[in-house]
Parts: C-alpha cells; sequence; structure tokens
C-alpha cells in the first residue's frame, strides 16, 4: 500500500494559500515509489471560517476550519493525508494524529555509513550497507559527466537478487534523497528474509 503525503514545502504552500480565495493544484507524493497522486484544493474565505474543498479523482471533500487558529494548515494536511490514504470516506476529518506516544524509529544505517553514502552519491563508488538483514544492501554510483546527476544500482540478495538501476539528476541532496528512498525500498523488501534468518 501507498502511503501519501505531503511535503513540507507543501505545508508552507497549505498556509499561504490559506489566507486567499482560490483554486490551487497540489500533488501528494507517496514515500515508497515514484507514485503521485493530484488533487486540487479549493479556498474560500468567510470571516470567521475559511471553507476547503479538496477535489480528488471523482471525490468532493469539504473542511471548514476556523480562521484565526495558526496550525489550521496542519489539520488541513492531515485531512488531506487521510483523503490521498483512503482512511476518510466522508467530509468528516480524520482523528488528529498523537505524535508524542508514537516511538521514533531506529535509523535504518548509521550515522558513519551515512557519511559514506554521502560520499559515494557525491564522487560515485560503491559500497555494501549492512541494514540488519541476511544480505547488506549494495550500492554502486557513476556520475553523469554531460548533466549534473547520477546512475544507481543498488541490489541485496545472493541466489535470487533484488536490483534498482536508475538515474537521477539534480543537486546533491535530491539525489541522496532519491538513492536513501531506494535503499529504504529494498531494505522493506528484504524483511522476511531478517525474520526467516
Amino acid at each position: 500500500m501507498s502511503r501519501f503525503s505531503l511535503s513540507d514545502q507543501d505545508l508552507v504552500r497549505l498556509a499561504a494559500q490559506l489566507n486567499l480565495t482560490g483554486t490551487f493544484n497540489h500533488n501528494a507524493r507517496s514515500a515508497y515509489s515514484d507514485q503521485v497522486l493530484p488533487f486540487k484544493l479549493q479556498v474560500e474565505q468567510g470571516g470567521a471560517t475559511v471553507s476547503t474543498t479538496i477535489l480528488v479523482g471523482g471525490e468532493r471533500h469539504t473542511l471548514a476550519l476556523e480562521a484565526a487558529d495558526r496550525t489550521k494548515h496542519h489539520t488541513l494536511a492531515d485531512f488531506i493525508d487521510a483523503i490521498a490514504n483512503g482512511t476518510v470516506d466522508s467530509a468528516e476529518p480524520a482523528p488528529p494524529r498523537i505524535m508524542s506516544q508514537v516511538d521514533e524509529p531506529e535509523p535504518l544505517i548509521s550515522t558513519e555509513q551515512v557519511e559514506q553514502l554521502h560520499h559515494i552519491v557525491r564522487r560515485g563508488g560503491s559500497l555494501d550497507l549492512d541494514v540488519g538483514l541476511q544480505h547488506p544492501i549494495r550500492v554502486a554510483t557513476h556520475r553523469t559527466f554531460n548533466r549534473e546527476g547520477l546512475t544507481v544500482i543498488l541490489t541485496i540478495g545472493k541466489e535470487r537478487p533484488r536490483t534498482t538501476c536508475f538515474t537521477v539528476l539534480g543537486k546533491h541532496n535530491e539525489r541522496f534523497k532519491r538513492v536513501m528512498l531506494s535503499v529504504e525500498h529494498l531494505a522493506a523488501i528484504g524483511l522476511p528474509q531478517r525474520k526467516a534468518a
């Protein structure tokens, strides 16, 4: 199942758009793949309340927010996340998330491995990442010379390896995020191996 969410930049845009009246285009992105869910946000100012309508596919969801509430963009973002992930089937917002009770997950790779991964994303090279699975995740990178980018090959396993290969363009941080997302994806695929071991 894809977990759709809004980025921090989208949250900043929502905060600004809730002070305006109009229709705005947004995308919810999947944390586990390249899937994008486009939707429209209609905002209408009404004095003490701000009326919002989210149009996604053939669905229409509405939410009224207090204009004076400084965290109304967070409430709207949670509502949009719930719609995108299919946990809302009415015009009522999902119950708010209680973040203080959620344990922080352990980092997938150590700080030293993060630094090594940053290095090969910058310079090219190869690296074996031990993520606590039966086999390490092998990462090989090659910098593109005609544009600012990187070709990456990731693999996990020996007898029946899972392999991912892609080219990503952009600045270092964008390339690193894309490589880290693929590492997390391969680690999730390897979880059954961890249970068997």
